[in-house]
């Protein structure tokens, strides 16, 4: 049986749950995980132990302690438990390319 990956969604940002983070160089990263190009309002973490590196071409997260806390002034705050995540950022199809989804 296939097991299906926790998810976490806010707006055009997911969290993926991993077990280990791949190899390869990790460059630190600050804590916005994506900010609006239009309205300027950011995702980001807080109210946590968290920190964030890019590895390779991919945003990865680790979460300490009791968990943190993912906020957007757009959406609901979404408590992030401790462990390790992928970050995806949403794309739409438009007919000449695949781009990032923007607010």
């Amino acid at each position: 049986m296939k097991k299906v990956p926790q998810v976490w969604r806010q707006g055009d940002v997911f969290l993926v749950a991993v077990g280990e983070f791949p190899a390869g160089r990790r460059e630190s990263h600050s804590l916005v995980l994506a900010k609006g190009e239009v309205t300027g309002h950011s995702h980001r973490v807080e109210d946590g132990e968290a920190s964030a590196a890019m590895i390779g071409d991919k945003l990865f997260l680790e979460v300490g302690g009791t968990g943190a806390i993912l906020r957007h002034d757009e959406h609901a705050p979404i408590t992030i438990p401790c462990g390790r995540y992928e970050i995806r950022i949403q794309r739409e199809y438009a007919p000449n390319e695949i781009r990032r989804v923007v607010d």
